[in-house]
């Protein structure tokens, strides 16, 4: 685990202990809480490396732990009622991948807690017609491996650089998608998806 990781649980630690715990609730109850989730999978499932998320069980202990300090309200109330018409603060669950709701025992649990969640769908991958920019790389690294993909992501530097003003070429380091730009993503992801992915997946 990341010591930035270590810190923000010992401070979430902190701040549910007295004298904090009731200045945190008052903080919270002021503000608009709206917590989000990539993706929900089954504990054994492989499509957590794939696409990211968390796993059941692990989502199962996050709303018990939030239980005990929020009340859980549809996103619609958290946003445009009066955040302080609740004993406790309001908080909203979202999901910004939908799809991964319908794979797990997700809604069940959601049920448990009585909360409306609300999902956020990408319309353009309904059926699965079409991947995402980050789903695509995400398989090629999976199904041929992570040098594989580092090496077809780095033949696509010298068309960056010659697009790319001289002024930010000390920006080519590290890991080669942090330098694509973002309105090439998903043309860039398509040419190597073409190239050494789709016949794999």
């Amino acid at each position: 685990m990341a010591w930035s990781d270590v810190l923000s649980r010992s401070l979430g630690h902190l701040v549910q202990r007295p004298p904090f715990a009731a200045k945190t609730s008052k903080l919270l109850h002021t503000q608009r809480n709206v917590l989000f989730y990539h993706g929900i999978w089954s504990d054994a499932s492989p499509a957590r490396r794939l696409f990211w998320g968390l796993s059941v069980s692990r989502f199962r202990e996050d709303l018990k732990q939030l239980s005990e300090w929020f009340t859980f309200a549809p996103l619609s109330d958290v946003l445009s009622g009066d955040p302080l018409d609740s004993p406790r603060p309001k908080l909203a669950i979202t999901f910004d991948d939908g799809c991964t709701m319908m794979q797990s025992n997700c809604v069940e649990i959601l049920a448990e807690h009585s909360i409306a969640a609300t999902a956020f769908v990408v319309t353009d991958c309904l059926d699965n017609q079409r991947l995402m920019w980050r789903h695509k790389l995400n398989c090629i690294e999976v199904f041929r491996g992570p040098l594989v993909l580092k090496r077809a992501m780095r033949s696509v530097e010298p068309e960056l650089r010659a697009s790319r003003p001289s002024s930010q070429s000390n920006t080519f380091s590290g890991d080669p998608f942090l330098r694509w730009p973002p309105y090439q993503k998903d043309i860039l992801a398509d040419r190597l998806w073409k190239q050494i992915g789709r016949a794999h997946v």
